[in-house]
């Protein structure tokens, strides 16, 4: 990959087609079936312009690569009547417009270098048609015909970054960030009994609930210290019914995450973009 100060924007669990979670702005469907947005995905998808808006002006001078880390549509699923598209190629559509905005809108280049990729989210969620969605997109190829990704393995101006869709529970309450900060550690360890360089970032997805951590450690004493920073990523889909009945009390924050990453190999911090809890969220007594 070419060298350059770079900004990565991350997102994941899109759910295009379910009815709790972003929608384009608009009618939208197919012969047998319309949508029009609710005033909860509206409210959605105005978090949805605020990433936009930010990454077009954070990524000015800068390369961009955009990651997709999973669950790009919501298929139909445990019986659940939670969808607005009943279609899995209407809820591609759906996602593969919303998607084609964004990098409009961060104007998008990729003969300037930027680089788009799509891992692979829950099979009972998305099934094969990621692919399809990838492909149609322009990401980057995997394989012959294969344009998602099952572990994304980036190196980034001297930085190794890891995606996958699946990984640890952000926790809750005080031990919030235990599990993903142990399972970093593990990924240390594990990359020393086998020497393989361990990854500088390591970045998840699947249980909405945006969490960030730090693990350091140096396998030699006197040896140089490592860190490995753990991201649990956002989605874009508010609870369902489902999600309350397995997960009643675990947060699900709707937006997306930014990460720099200098030419110089320096890691900011990731930045999260997060919609706010409505008042009329929140039962007051």
């Amino acid at each position: 990959m070419k060298i350059a100060d770079t900004l990565i924007v991350m997102i994941s669990d899109m759910h295009s087609g379910g009815s709790t979670a972003l929608f384009p702005p608009r009618t939208f469907g197919d012969e047998n079936q319309n949508h029009t947005p609710t005033t909860q995905q509206l409210r959605i998808y105005d978090v949805w312009k605020k990433c936009y808006q930010y990454a077009a002006g954070a990524r000015r001078g800068k390369r961009l690569i955009v990651v997709h880390n999973g669950d790009a549509t919501e298929g139909l699923h445990h019986n659940t009547i939670q969808v607005s598209l009943m279609s899995k190629n209407t809820q591609a559509a759906a996602h593969t417009e919303l998607m084609d905005e964004f990098l409009r809108a961060v104007e998008f280049d990729r003969s300037g270098g930027d680089l788009l990729y799509y891992t692979r989210g829950t099979e009972t969620h998305v099934g094969d048609i990621e692919n399809d969605i990838a492909r149609d997109l322009g990401a980057e190829q995997r394989d012959e015909k294969i344009f998602v990704w099952d572990h994304l393995t980036l190196n980034v101006n001297g930085r190794l970054l890891w995606y996958l869709h699946h990984g640890k529970r952000a926790g809750d309450g005080a031990n919030e960030g235990n599990a993903l900060r142990n399972s970093l550690r593990d990924i240390y360890w594990n990359c020393q009994k086998v020497g393989q360089a361990p990854p500088d970032v390591v970045t998840t997805s699947h249980v909405h609930t945006p969490t960030t951590c730090v693990y350091s450690a140096r396998a030699n004493e006197g040896g140089e210290w490592h860190e490995i920073r753990g991201i649990i990523l956002p989605s874009w889909q508010e609870k369902t019914r489902f999600a309350k009945e397995k997960m009643p009390f675990a947060r699900n924050e709707i937006g997306g995450c930014f990460l720099e990453i200098s030419a110089a190999g320096s890691i900011g911090k990731p930045k999260f973009i997060l919609k706010e809890t409505e008042k009329s969220e929140v039962v007051l007594t």
